[in-house]
C-alpha cells in the first residue's frame, strides 16, 4: 500500500499496523541492533511512485523500515512524502548494479555502495525475517 502523508488520517495508521505489524519495541530493536536503514538516495523508481511523489528532477530520499510482518519504505522528497508498506509474502528484494525493493508492480532502486557500506546487516535481517515468516504461516500440523 502506497500512503501520500500529506494528507494523514489515524485509519492509515491502523491499516498499516494491521498489513505490516507494529514497529517493534525498545528492548527488540536492540536486541536486533537496529530494525531502520540510514538515508538511502533513490536512483529509480517505477511510474506509481513518480506520480504520488511528483519529483521531477529533485533529489529523492528514502529509508527502510523492518517490522514484525513486512517492511514499511519511506519516501521525501522536497515536495511530497510517503511511505510504502509491503508485507513479507509480497516482497521482492534484487541485488545486481542497483539494489531494487520490487511489490505489488512498483519498484525502487538505490544504489549499491550505499546498501552494501552501511546496511547490509539490515538487509540480511529482512531476508532471515521474511524467511521465516514463511517458515511459520504455512504451518499445516
Amino acid at each position: 500500500m502506497l500512503y501520500n502523508l500529506s494528507n494523514n488520517d489515524g485509519s492509515r495508521i491502523v491499516q498499516t499496523n494491521e498489513l505490516i505489524g507494529k514497529k517493534f519495541g525498545l528492548i527488540e530493536r536492540l536486541m536486533l541492533n537496529g530494525v531502520k536503514s540510514s538515508r538511502l538516495t533513490v536512483s529509480e523508481s517505477s511510474h506509481g511512485i513518480q506520480k504520488i511523489i511528483q519529483s521531477g528532477q529533485q533529489i529523492v530520499f528514502s529509508d527502510i523500515e523492518m517490522r514484525k510482518k513486512g517492511v514499511l519504505v519511506r519516501i521525501i522528497s522536497q515536495i511530497e512524502k510517503c511511505y510504502w508498506a509491503i508485507p513479507f509474502y509480497k516482497l521482492t528484494l534484487y541485488k545486481s548494479d542497483n539494489f531494487s525493493i520490487h511489490a505489488d508492480g512498483e519498484f525502487i532502486k538505490y544504489n549499491i555502495n550505499e546498501i552494501t557500506k552501511k546496511n547490509s546487516s539490515l538487509v540480511d535481517k529482512i531476508i532471515s525475517y521474511r524467511a521465516s515468516f514463511f517458515d511459520h504461516s504455512y504451518d499445516f500440523y
